[in-house]
């Protein structure tokens, strides 16, 4: 976040704690805005919806350290388990990987240890580098960089490379650098980037790879119906965040003048007491 979004931010904080029926001081407000800078204003309103929802975590105000733990949970990084499920299958050479540049630093540590036999030391240490790595990332606000290491199974690398791209992990232009022509059918790769990027190519004449080619397309198909809908998701929900926010604003604002019209008709009501007892005083 920037300065310029510290209003925002508060509104959202303060919005967020009056469901407890709280009211963050301007000091807490600015330690809170300090400590969850290094995010973006959509992630700490999509992790306070989600503080909301938690039937655990949800029960108490949220704190910095809620939001960030909610953010982790949706950033892309994978579990220190899963990442280590994605790590091991570097021990064979035909597979291909599809992983992140901190589950690579951290098999990079793990695989010596591995390589003398010893695998719960290994994924020890695997698991102590890759949450190191991750919550370096975290802080500095950096999302999962994925690449790929390509196997020597052609076949099992096809199948990796294309879940890949229909997953948004990769390219379509790194894509056609990995994937060979089909059973000697040159026009295949070609085929798929022009597919994946959007373009008209010839098809490929043998039909194994057209068949493979119509079931790429219906992957990809699926993954693009499933990044509109969150995104139209999404899009509704900062529709709703907006008018909530004009909503609380409102309420506060018709509250504020309707403090103010009391404090004027207060102090009329006491001068107009005060002219009297002083009418009241001449007279005697």
């Amino acid at each position: 976040m920037r300065e310029s979004d510290f209003e925002a931010f508060c509104e959202l904080w303060v919005a967020a704690h009056e469901t407890y029926g709280k009211v963050p001081t301007p000091a807490a407000l600015r330690i809170a805005f300090a400590a969850l800078e290094p995010y973006s204003l959509e992630q700490v309103s999509h992790a306070l919806t989600a503080h909301l929802r938690n039937p655990e975590r949800g029960q108490y105000p949220p704190k910095p350290a809620d939001v960030i733990a909610a953010i982790s949970a949706e950033d892309g990084h994978l579990p220190a388990e899963e990442a280590w499920a994605i790590a091991v299958m570097a021990e064979d050479e035909d597979e291909t990987l599809v992983w992140t540049d901190e589950i690579a630093q951290a098999w990079g540590v793990a695989r010596p240890i591995l390589a003398v036999g010893d695998r719960i030391g290994a994924r020890q240490a695997f698991v102590s580098a890759y949450q190191r790595l991750v919550a370096e990332a975290r802080a500095a606000g950096r999302a999962p960089r994925w690449t790929i290491s390509p196997g020597r199974n052609v076949e099992r690398r096809r199948a990796v490379v294309e879940q890949a791209v229909a997953e948004g992990r990769i390219s379509a232009e790194r894509a056609k650098t990995l994937l060979p022509p089909a059973d000697g059918d040159e026009g295949f790769g070609n085929a798929v980037a022009g597919m994946l990027a959007g373009k008209v190519s010839p098809l490929p004449q043998d039909p194994k790879a057209r068949a493979r080619l119509a079931e790429l397309r219906k992957v990809i198909d699926q993954a693009e119906q499933r990044l509109e809908a969150e995104a139209a998701a999404r899009r509704e929900r900062a529709r709703k965040r907006r008018e909530r926010i004009e909503r609380e604003r409102a309420r506060q604002l018709g509250a504020l003048y309707e403090r103010m019209e009391q404090l004027e008709q207060d102090r009329d009501t006491s001068g107009d007491c005060a002219s009297a007892g002083e009418a009241a005083e001449a007279d005697r």
